[in-house]
């Protein structure tokens, strides 16, 4: 089976990585060059925790942990997930920590007293918690070294890989479908859409780019293994907006930022470039920081990164209606890295079964569909 990727972030390459490993032929397209600075999922460093405000999200998570991130770090034969550091995840009882507690019982999710906390994690304050959640499954993700591994085993097993090479449009043939490369149209039995921010939004990838803004922090103490991620859950109505941050590997650095959304007006524009982060945005994350922790040093650097988030920040992961097989994976920018190696096994599976029996996504499937209305590829019909 000949399978065209399109985009190489984390979710392409690693549905490349699977589908090569089942026997695929199949070709990555990316429109700019390997490990660019411009979408989703550059960057040193992510987090993977299972906190999450719906038990789908916390079982899909669990299983990432146990099945597909080990899989990828036994192949790439290197070290992916750097664990001991653990997380925890606070803010006021009038916000979503209520849901994010309910969704965690029964995982290795503990409720704390803020004072308890206070104690096990002394450079924090929490000063607006009633409880603390410690997620004792967390860990710092090297998010260049993970990219690379997948380009790696990628190519071990045949991938190829075309960069700076933007596709145009598709058309959808009675044979399968092609890609129009500009010119050049490469046919294919199946593409996957995997292109973040530069999705299609008219063939089903539905979301708002939105451009964020990234800080690193110098901290003592802060570094994988040993310092924790965190998730500040704002409260309700205007306080509802969140934060997050994560310890540097190898380094005592603090990598923080405001969790934007997609609001129904509101976007940016990913062709206009700006890798440069706002300091106004950055100035009022260090003022939320400053109150939060204890020895917060100087800011170090910024940087930018794009979420292209659905209202609801689920994922797309679906078959499009018609003839031809495209699978698309769009609104995974936000919380997608730590589900890569799992998305690209339901991606893979999808574009050769149609179908994945990956429990919780099985059980929940409605969640994941294109939304209603999503137009069919027809045969000799073009979408762009």
């Amino acid at each position: 089976m000949k399978v065209v990727v399109v985009g190489a972030g984390i979710v392409g390459l690693a549905t490349a990585w699977r589908l090569a490993a089942s026997g695929c032929e199949v070709t990555v397209v990316e429109q700019f060059g390997a490990g660019h600075a411009r979408g989703s999922s550059h960057g040193s460093t992510r987090i993977t925790r299972t906190t999450y405000n719906h038990p789908t999200w916390v079982q899909l998570a669990t299983i990432a942990h146990a099945v597909d991130w080990p899989e990828l770090e036994r192949e790439a034969g290197r070290v992916l997930l750097h664990r001991g550091g653990d997380a925890v995840v606070w803010g006021p009882e009038d916000g979503r920590i209520v849901d994010y507690a309910a969704a965690c019982v029964g995982s290795d999710v503990e409720s704390l007293p803020v004072r308890e906390a206070r104690v096990r994690f002394p450079t924090m304050r929490f000063p607006d918690a009633e409880r603390v959640l410690w997620d004792r499954t967390a860990a710092v993700v090297a998010a260049a070294d993970t990219l690379d591994a997948l380009r790696q085993v990628g190519a071990r097993r045949g991938v190829i890989s075309r960069e700076h090479t933007r596709v145009t449009g598709y058309t959808a043939t009675a044979a399968g479908v092609e890609v129009d490369l500009g010119g050049e149209r490469l046919g294919a039995d199946a593409v996957v859409l995997a292109q973040g921010p530069w999705a299609p939004a008219g063939w089903g990838l539905r979301g708002t780019p939105v451009r964020q803004d990234v800080g690193y922090w110098a901290l003592p103490g802060a570094v994988a293994g040993a310092f924790p991620c965190w998730i500040h859950l704002g409260g309700d109505g205007v306080r509802r907006r969140s934060h997050y941050g994560l310890p540097g590997i190898g380094e005592a650095v603090m990598k923080a930022a405001l969790h934007r959304t997609a609001d129904e007006d509101r976007g940016d524009d990913p062709d206009v470039p700006r890798l440069e982060a706002d300091s106004a945005a950055l100035e009022a994350t260090e003022a939320q920081l400053r109150e939060w922790f204890h020895g917060l040093g100087p800011r170090l650097r910024g940087e930018t990164c794009f979420y292209t988030n659905t209202p609801t920040e689920d994922f797309v992961l679906d078959v499009l209606p018609g003839p031809a097989r495209v699978v698309v994976g769009g609104g995974l920018s936000g919380h997608g890295f730590k589900f890569g190696p799992l998305l690209g096994r339901i991606l893979a599976d999808l574009v050769v079964g149609g179908d994945c029996q990956v429990a919780p996504f099985a059980a929940d499937r409605l969640r994941f569909r294109v939304p209603p209305g999503a137009p069919s590829p027809r045969p000799g019909a073009r979408a762009g």
